[in-house]
């Protein structure tokens, strides 16, 4: 349902799942490659984090984002992405997320977590992967970052606005994140603490609202 309408939809099957090709096949009218691994290699608190980096290396368009399964995108979501970078002329951006509910039901904004440049409720800096979009001409030049366990999404963040500093947030809430995926997944009541001390500390006007 996105609005930009040249996208190619990389899906990487990681391990075997009989449903998958049944799946895509009811999208047929979309422009589909499939990449099926032998066996999960998400395992090991992996995560998704070398398919990221090593399926960089396949996609064929001038921007690279990604989405686990269990999120979505707003319709308007890789428009306004590519809009931001190609008309402040960065080399990548990120996006806000709406946080919900395992059923798919809004729970809150992310004010507190996935926020780039503005620190964390508890001090650090986040990039959600899911939030990212990048020229595919840096993403390829850092795609071994990614092979790491857990944490390596914020070793991710580090490198890349350390070697390519013009980036900035799109201020926009389009990427649907889904908690109480699994095992030691994150809940709502975690952002919505979060919200509430990164209100305090602000106030109630939070910059990543603002255009700057």
């Amino acid at each position: 349902k996105q609005t930009y309408g040249n996208i190619q939809h990389l899906i990487v099957v990681d391990g075997i799942h009989s449903h998958a090709n049944d799946i895509v096949l009811n999208y047929n009218n979309t422009k589909i490659d499939v990449i099926q691994l032998p066996y999960a290699t998400g395992t090991e608190q992996y995560n998704g984090h070398r398919i990221y980096g090593g399926c960089t290396y396949f996609a064929k368009g001038d921007y690279i984002m990604f989405l686990d399964e269990d999120n979505w995108f707003e319709p308007k979501h890789i428009h306004s992405m590519i809009d931001a970078l190609e008309n402040n002329k960065w080399d990548w951006c990120y996006s806000l997320r709406q946080i919900h509910h395992k059923s798919g039901a809004f729970a809150c904004f992310d004010d507190c977590e996935s926020l780039g440049k503005w620190p964390t409720y508890h001090g650090v800096h986040h990039i959600d992967t899911n939030s990212y979009c990048v020229k595919t001409s840096i993403a390829t030049k850092i795609a071994q970052v990614w092979h790491g366990g857990w944490g390596q999404d914020r070793v991710f963040l580090s490198v890349i606005a350390q070697h390519f500093p013009k980036f900035d947030c799109t201020n926009e809430y389009t990427v649907h994140y889904r908690v109480d995926g699994g095992k030691g997944s994150v809940n709502a009541e975690f952002f919505e603490n979060g919200n509430k001390i990164m209100n305090e500390k602000y106030n109630g006007v939070f910059p990543w609202r603002q255009r700057t």
